[in-house]
């Protein structure tokens, strides 16, 4: 699902080189690479300060779609809200990059 969600605005997006875009400022790559950069330093910091994970016996029991579906929406659910609101944020902001200006009609 993720795979055709990045095509699609890959899509929408279009082929124009950025040169030819509007507003387009020559410091916006190095913005983009710089918090890119620091969102992975921080996730790195986050993954290296957990707990070793450990094993819960009751996985084997009812099946593991069961155990995960409770894993994740019992005690993960802000996670899972914040990536939805991520993912439905991307495609307004692809759809917002892909629409074309509006043309007057005589």
């Amino acid at each position: 699902g993720i795979v055709i969600l990045i095509l699609f605005v890959i899509m929408l997006i279009g082929s124009a080189p950025l040169e030819t875009r509007a507003g387009y400022r020559s410091w916006v790559p190095y913005a983009g690479l710089a918090l890119g950069v620091v969102m992975l330093a921080g996730m790195a910091l986050t993954v290296l300060q957990m707990p070793p994970a450990t094993i819960n016996p009751a996985a084997n029991e009812g099946g593991v779609p069961i155990v995960l579906g409770v894993e994740i929406y019992s005690q993960n659910i802000l996670l899972v809200e914040l990536a939805a609101v991520l993912l439905l944020v991307a495609l307004l902001g692809a759809l917002l990059l892909a629409r074309r200006p509006k043309t007057e009609s005589i």
